[in-house]
């Protein structure tokens, strides 16, 4: 019992279909048509086909970062039948201070059933009372987080472009550097200098980029293992626009893995790979015609 509660005090949880939820607050993600979409995956070649093998499904889109900015509220709508209602507040280091363009995010729609929240609650406080590895200072709001299984992270980056080229090249913003500034609406109390926005980020010929993970349990699971969570990256070689997709656990654990499951999931890897023509260089590009 004891190493069946310390793997969950480890680990994330599983998660579940999630049906559609409000849709009043304002979008993170915008659709891409389909004719466009085969263009960005075609461009983004091997970069592409490589991440699509550890997704259980994606979906090609563009974002809307200023939200992420003018709103304490945004709707992260994944898929369909996964779209999720995040209030999101600004990420701190250790030592209480902002990270700029760093958000965490809490979960409000859809929500757990009062029956569901009750049974992680128990396992929480049986965790809490029972392994001493989750005895420490704070070990309360980690585990919730955990045993509660959904949340979400958001960031911010930021891709400079050459006007007479069109590359783009990724930015960092200096540590004191307030990427929301160049949105001007910025939201109130952020703790953040609107001024302290680098030249670089301010850059009107530039673009930012959001990467971000969202995350929910499966209900009903007794497991309790790993969440299923929905990441949103940029893309490599046209990092305007980004793959949304469920990650596939089990194929990303078992590349390193060992035993006859994972042994079959490393051939079809080495087999999906010689399917793939020779790679080429991409060039980091701002739009896709």
């Amino acid at each position: 019992m004891r190493n069946w509660m310390v793997s969950i005090a480890i680990a994330c949880l599983t998660g579940f279909p999630v049906s559609a939820v409000a849709a009043d607050q304002p979008d993170l993600l915008v659709p891409v048509d389909a004719g466009l979409a085969q263009k960005i995956r075609d461009y983004n070649g091997n970069e592409f086909e490589r991440l699509s093998f550890f997704t259980r499904r994606w979906r090609i889109v563009e974002v809307r970062p200023e939200v992420l900015c003018q709103s304490e509220v945004v709707r992260f709508g994944a898929f369909p039948d996964a779209e999720f209602i995040v209030r999101i507040s600004p990420r701190t280091n250790p030592a209480g201070a902002p990270w700029p363009g760093s958000w965490q995010g809490t979960i409000e729609s859809p929500m757990l059933p009062e029956e569901e929240r009750d049974r992680r609650e128990q396992a929480l406080a049986w965790i809490l009372d029972n392994v001493p590895q989750m005895q420490f200072e704070g070990a309360d709001d980690t585990m919730r987080a955990a045993i509660l299984g959904k949340g979400g992270q958001f960031f911010l980056g930021y891709w400079a472009v050459d006007a007479t080229t069109g590359i783009a090249e990724e930015i960092q913003p200096p540590p004191a550097s307030d990427p929301c500034a160049a949105f001007r609406d910025t939201r109130p109390n952020q703790g953040l200098q609107p001024d302290a926005v680098s030249d670089q980020v301010s850059d009107s010929a530039g673009f930012f980029a959001v990467s971000a993970r969202v995350w929910w349990p499966a209900i009903g699971d007794e497991r309790l293992t790993q969440p299923t969570q929905y990441h949103l990256e940029p893309l490599k070689c046209s990092p305007r626009y980004h793959l949304v997709y469920e990650h596939d656990h089990f194929r990303r654990w078992a590349i390193g893995g060992s035993g006859p499951e994972a042994e079959v999931v490393q051939q079809q890897w080495h087999e999906f790979l010689a399917t793939l023509p020779a790679d080429e260089a991409c060039v980091l590009v701002a739009d896709i015609e």
